[in-house]
């Protein structure tokens, strides 16, 4: 793309909606690309009296926001700024995966009721275990109506018992499953279809990704504890832990401890016993299963498929490509230093490996190499320069880490926040973006102080202690990269270098996302009023 020369900005003001180009300033370094910015700003509203900041959640698309407004004697829900029934009190709002969805619990004379697209559930004793399906939109929880417990989906109630426990969906899919009991006895429930355990009192509940299959940990009478499965019970003498279910849902991995040496069993069939066996990694097409163990205090293997690869003094990680035909791990040969092991060839030693990521085409791989203070990344083996601190690795998305090290979706280009100093910048393809302000992983920079939850300041009480960084955005066709940044108290998104107006917070969606035109979408406030911001990106 050519160079766009710089626009007057001429904004339309009409019926709330600000449309112009964005730009309080370009911040373009070396690797940024030129683009041309327009934002579309809608105002969803001022900020009310009575807003209870830690109650806001945004959609995943960012397209809807809703909070807690609570006033001398009643607290309501507000979807989008439209202030919904007054109730004694209101949970937390959720929305499904789907964004079409909108959820929350709310108490009324006593009683609980769940509240869907504003629509209120039949009053109950109490209620928990309140979630959408992964994907989809699927709404379940669990009921209490006097001394009965049910499970309800979608407003269809499941049958009366004494108890439920260890409820969820699938993590692919919509499909139920919990623990449910009846008097003494339990029984575990999938899609409304219950297998007995007779005696056996289960502990903790682990279902398959699809759902298709189900383990649990359980207690017998006489003490003993046993693992049962959708197959059978394991035999009672074996002591079983960590167990995983493969990618597919076909294959379940356990560690089992028989006269104090672990093995590894897969699909009913043990390996070979030694002092110590780490949890099973599958590989994304469920075909590989790796796992490292111990000999003795200091002699370490990696086990692939059922071939060794070693001795090491210690291991840690073990990562496959996405399309499976790659394995990296980390070993220690001796002292401190740690090396990348990447299809069998051992990398430079280092004093620490972390955040491994792979391309999207599993042809390209990055980490970040630790060197005495300072980090630096490794791409394909070879070494970017050195920073104070590189971000590798963001907090955690439910159970999924949010990388930090992102490449493009062609895997021709890589980014990731450094900070050199007390000034932290988005290195893109080796060059490095304006400085911002100090940046740590999302969620880990919540701070008391905030007022608004989001990324921004207290007005009364100065600028945060640290700024934000919530991940790195790459658009589907790889030409552009986007950010949220920070700087002398304010928000701002950056596409390309180009930065937006300024912000008083950043609300969300937690992770920036392109959608197939190439456009962002995001909430924000700015001067007590919430915003809708659109930002299209054109090249010349």
């Amino acid at each position: 793309m050519s160079h766009h020369p710089a626009v007057a900005c001429v904004a339309a003001v009409l019926m709330g909606v600000t449309v112009g180009p964005c730009g309080s300033q370009t911040a373009r370094g070396p690797a940024d690309a030129p683009v041309h910015l327009q934002c579309r700003e809608t105002s969803l509203g001022r900020v009310p009296p009575g807003f209870q900041p830690d109650s806001l959640v945004t959609s995943t698309d960012g397209s809807h926001f809703a909070y807690v407004l609570c006033t001398a004697d009643a607290t309501a829900m507000v979807l989008d700024g439209v202030t919904g029934k007054s109730y004694e009190w209101a949970g937390l709002p959720i929305f499904s995966s789907d964004s079409r969805r909108f959820a929350y619990l709310a108490k009324r004379d006593g009683k609980t009721l769940v509240v869907v697209d504003g629509v209120e559930g039949p009053p109950c004793d109490e209620v928990k275990d309140f979630e959408f399906a992964a994907q989809g939109h699927q709404l379940a929880y669990v009921a209490r109506h006097g001394d009965a417990w049910r499970v309800v989906v979608d407003e269809v109630e499941g049958l009366a018992c004494d108890g439920v426990k260890d409820f969820g969906f699938a993590a692919q899919g919509q499909r139920l499953a919990y623990l449910a009991r009846h008097g003494d006895a339990w029984r575990v429930v999938v899609d409304g279809s219950g297998t007995g355990l007779g005696d056996a009192r289960p502990t903790w509940l682990i279902l398959s990704p699809n759902g298709s299959r189900w383990a649990c940990y359980a207690d017998l009478p006489d003490g003993p504890k046993i693992l049962v499965t959708d197959a059978g019970r394991w035999p009672s003498g074996d002591h079983v832990e960590e167990v995983r279910f493969s990618p597919d849902s076909w294959h379940l991995a356990c560690v089992v401890e028989r006269g104090g040496k672990q093995s590894m069993v897969l699909d009913g069939k043990a390996g070979a016993p030694y002092d110590y066996v780490s949890p099973a990694v599958f590989s994304p097409d469920s075909k590989c299963l790796a796992y490292w163990v111990r000999r003795g205090e200091d002699c370490y293997y990696l086990i692939l498929d059922g071939k060794q690869a070693g001795p090491y003094w210690g291991m840690s990680g073990i990562w496959f490509s996405p399309d499976s035909s790659r394995v990296a791990y980390t070993a220690w040969r001796g002292g401190k230093e740690e090396a990348l092991v990447i299809d069998g060839i051992e990398g430079p030693a280092s004093e620490g490996v972390v955040g491994l990521t792979y391309s999207p085409d599993s042809r390209h791989v990055a980490h970040v190499a630790e060197q005495g203070a300072r980090k630096r990344v490794v791409l394909d083996g070879r070494a970017e320069r050195l920073y104070d601190d590189v971000l590798a690795v963001c907090s955690m998305d439910g159970n999924r880490p949010l990388p930090h090290l992102v490449f493009s979706p062609d895997a021709e280009h890589l980014a990731y926040p450094a900070r050199q100093g007390d000034r932290w910048v988005v290195v893109r393809d080796g060059a490095a973006s304006r400085a911002y302000d100090q940046a740590v992983a999302f969620r880990q920079a919540w701070d008391e102080r905030y007022l608004d939850r989001g990324i921004g300041v207290d007005p009364e009480r100065g600028p945060p202690a640290w700024g934000v960084w919530l991940g790195l955005a790459f658009s589907p066709d790889s030409r552009h990269l986007a950010y949220v940044a920070m700087r002398a108290g304010k928000v701002v998104v950056v596409v390309d270098g180009q930065e937006t107006r300024e912000y008083d917070a950043y609300l969300g969606p937690e992770c920036l996302a392109f959608d197939s035109a190439g456009s962002l979408r995001f909430l924000a406030m700015r001067d007590g009023e919430f915003l809708c911001v659109e930002v299209l990106t054109a090249g010349p």
